[in-house]
C-alpha cells in the first residue's frame, strides 16, 4: 500500500485542493494546525513526534520537520511506501514513484559532511533535496538499523549528537545517498519561488516538474525581477 503525506507547519488550501483533485492515493496532512478536510486525514504532528528533543537545538524547528518525516514512515506501518511532500510544494502527478529524483546540481557540502560522519561513506555530489521523496519503509528501517547497530543507541540520538556547524542533517539527502545505488536516478526541474509569480499551478507545471511557494523566504525588488526572469525562461532553481 502507498500513500501521500503532506508535512506542513502551515495549511495551504490551494495546494491541498490540487492534490485532492489530481491524486488517487490516500492523502494525509501532518500539521500542528487544527483543521478539517473531508478528503484528507489530518494528524497532529506532536502525535507523531514531540518537539522536546529539539528545543535547545539551533534551528530546532527546521530539524524537527526533517526527523518528523522519518517518524511518519516508521509509524505508518501499513504503508510500504509513502510519498512525503513539503507543505509548500506541488508536483506533477506523472512523476514516477519508482525513481529517485535529483536536480543534478551540487549538493550542500555540509549535508554530505554529516552523511560521511555518521555512515562513514561518501555521499553523492549532486542534490536529492527536491521538496519531496518517495520513502520505502524497508529501506529506511534498514538505514536506521545500520546506525543503531553501529553506535548502540537510538538512531535519532545519534543524528542529534552529530549535528553541528559543519555537519548538517538533511532527511532527503541522507536517504537519497543511502538508496541511490539501488535506484534509477532522473533529473527533475524545480522552481522554488512560485510565491513571487502571478501564474496558475497548472501553467507552472507545464514548465516544471515541481514548484514551491516559499513565502517565508526573503522578498525584495531585485529578487522579484530575478525570479520572474528565471520563470519566464524556464530555468531550474534546484
Amino acid at each position: 500500500m502507498s500513500g501521500i503525506v503532506i508535512v506542513s507547519k502551515d495549511v495551504n488550501k490551494r495546494i491541498l485542493d490540487y492534490f485532492i483533485k489530481n491524486f488517487d492515493e490516500k492523502i494525509f496532512l501532518v500539521t500542528p494546525k487544527k483543521c478539517k478536510f473531508l478528503e484528507i486525514e489530518v494528524i497532529n504532528d506532536h502525535d507523531i513526534l514531540i518537539f522536546e528533543k529539539f528545543k535547545n537545538l539551533q534551528r530546532g524547528r527546521w530539524y524537527y520537520q526533517q526527523f518528523l518525516k522519518y517518524e511518519v514512515v516508521l509509524k505508518f506501518r501499513d504503508y510500504k511506501r509513502l510519498w512525503i511532500i513539503d507543505g509548500d510544494t506541488v508536483l506533477r502527478k506523472d512523476l514516477s514513484k519508482e525513481v529517485l529524483y535529483s536536480t543534478f546540481k551540487p549538493t550542500y557540502k555540509k549535508y554530505n559532511n554529516f552523511y560521511y560522519k555518521v555512515f562513514q561513506e561518501k555521499g553523492y555530489e549532486f542534490s536529492f533535496v527536491t521538496n519531496q521523496m518517495v520513502f520505502e519503509r524497508e529501506f529506511l528501517v534498514n538505514m536506521l538499523n545500520i546506525i543503531e547497530n553501529k553506535f548502540y543507541k537510538n538512531w535519532m540520538d545519534v543524528f542529534l549528537e552529530n549535528i553541528d556547524e559543519e555537519n548538517v542533517f538533511s532527511e532527503y539527502q541522507a536517504y537519497g545517498n543511502f538508496i541511490a545505488k539501488n535506484k534509477n536516478i532522473q533529473r527533475v526541474k524545480i522552481f522554488r519561488r512560485m510565491d513571487l509569480i502571478n501564474d496558475s499551478i497548472e501553467n507552472a507545471l507545464k514548465k516544471y516538474d515541481i514548484i514551491a511557494y516559499e513565502n517565508h523566504h526573503k522578498v525584495d525588488f531585485l529578487r522579484k525581477i530575478k525570479y520572474k526572469i528565471d520563470y519566464f525562461f524556464g530555468r531550474s532553481l534546484g
